[in-house]
């Protein structure tokens, strides 16, 4: 059975970095990627940039990738956004037996005992964890020794429930430095041409973080 790799953020703006991460994880699992950029996540700092200036940057920055997706269902809520909640509705969508990821970095994936019914996430997706190499996954708030798959195959076997390591090179891109180089009057690094293009047309990101 295909999987379905779900790919959740800010996108604040989207930068280089997250293409990367999406094109080597479609690869690795051999999996069609959908974007689903947050509304106002109550586990961080609220985006600069608008639901539709964000959607509309994800959109240029996808043109032309096979196999990548744009899923705007958290934009759409008028409550907060909580990965739960958007699992559950695509488990209700796909169906019990379809297999769903959910691909979030290793630092997020180390903080996944704060987030919202966590306990619920992994009856709910499997997670391919973007880690650096080197990078161990292991937490001391949950156990994932019983969850580790060896390959990105083993995902498709089950709906749910286990997790995979995505070794994935090392990349400098920061949506964070974008941002301030932005509000510095620098040219950012690690970003779209036709994105950069954009934000400079709406004038976002004018001014001291």
């Amino acid at each position: 059975m295909s999987l379905h790799l779900f790919y959740g953020g800010t996108f604040d703006p989207v930068h280089d970095g997250h293409i990367a991460i999406a094109s080597f994880a479609r690869r690795v699992c051999d999996a069609d990627v959908y974007f689903i950029p947050s509304a106002d996540p109550p586990h961080r700092q609220k985006p600069l940039a608008t639901a539709r200036q964000r959607a509309d940057m994800l959109r240029i920055a996808m043109s032309g990738e096979p196999r990548f997706f744009l899923d705007l269902r958290e934009l759409e809520r008028d409550k907060p956004s909580y990965s739960v909640d958007t699992l559950r509705q695509l488990r209700a969508e796909l169906g019990s037996e379809q297999p769903i990821a959910w691909l979030i970095g290793a630092d997020a994936f180390a903080q996944l005992h704060t987030w919202h019914e966590w306990e619920s996430l992994f009856d709910l997706a499997h997670f391919v964890v973007a880690v650096r190499p080197g990078y161990s996954m292991h937490s001391s708030h949950f156990p994932i020794n019983e969850r580790i798959c060896a390959s990105a195959q083993q995902l498709k076997e089950s709906a749910a429930g286990r997790v995979f390591s995505l070794q994935c090179p090392l990349r400098s891109e920061s949506a964070t430095a974008i941002r301030h180089a932005f509000a510095a009057g620098q040219a950012p690094n690690g970003l779209n041409p036709a994105v950069q293009a954009y934000i400079l047309e709406h004038g976002l990101y004018p001014k001291a973080l």
